[in-house]
């Protein structure tokens, strides 16, 4: 079976700023954008081969999730899979419907250190969305969809990142 681990981040127009490179004696001037609207992206890594599937969302609810996991099934070609995931409120719902091909495993409460999607997210919002205006959603939109994608094309760049050494039972001590 393949082993992935699922999660969910947002961008969001407003700025996200960070550390950047300016000449010494200078102060680097960011500019941001303050309106409110969101683009919400739904994760699944498989870090031992570095296998990267993602969707974007207008919305992060039981019916959206539903929707995914069908999409994720379908891209494994119904292949079995174990899902390992947090325990958000969306997949615990009642109403989601979770694939035959799909079994869940839930994370400890307040893990977010267990799930290898969190440092796909960490690697986007430093290398992709950090410093950069996005004034429109379409742009934020399209910007997170082509780096979705990269990341789905280059799956030794996300095992580099994901694969873990406790996942392969080794202690990092």
């Amino acid at each position: 079976y393949h082993l992935l681990f699922g999660d969910e981040a947002w961008w969001s127009l407003i700025t996200e700023i960070g550390p950047l490179w300016a000449k010494e004696g200078t102060r680097p001037l960011v500019l941001t954008c303050q309106k409110r609207a969101k683009v919400y992206v739904v994760g699944f890594v498989e870090p031992i081969t570095g296998q990267w599937v993602s969707y974007l969302v207008p919305a992060l609810n039981s019916t959206w999730y539903s929707q995914i996991l069908a999409l994720l099934a379908d891209h494994y070609k119904g292949e079995p899979m174990k899902l390992i995931l947090d325990q958000a409120g969306w997949h615990l719902g009642k109403d989601v419907v979770v694939p035959e091909t799909v079994c869940i495993e839930f994370l400890p409460a307040h893990s977010p250190e267990l799930n290898p999607t969190e440092q796909v997210w960490e690697d986007v919002r430093y290398n992709h969305t950090r410093n950069h205006v996005f004034t429109e959603s379409d742009v934020l939109w399209d910007t997170l969809e082509q780096t979705m994608m990269s990341y789905s094309l280059e799956p030794n760049r996300v095992k580099s990142i994901t694969n873990q050494d406790w996942l392969h039972g080794k202690n990092n001590s």
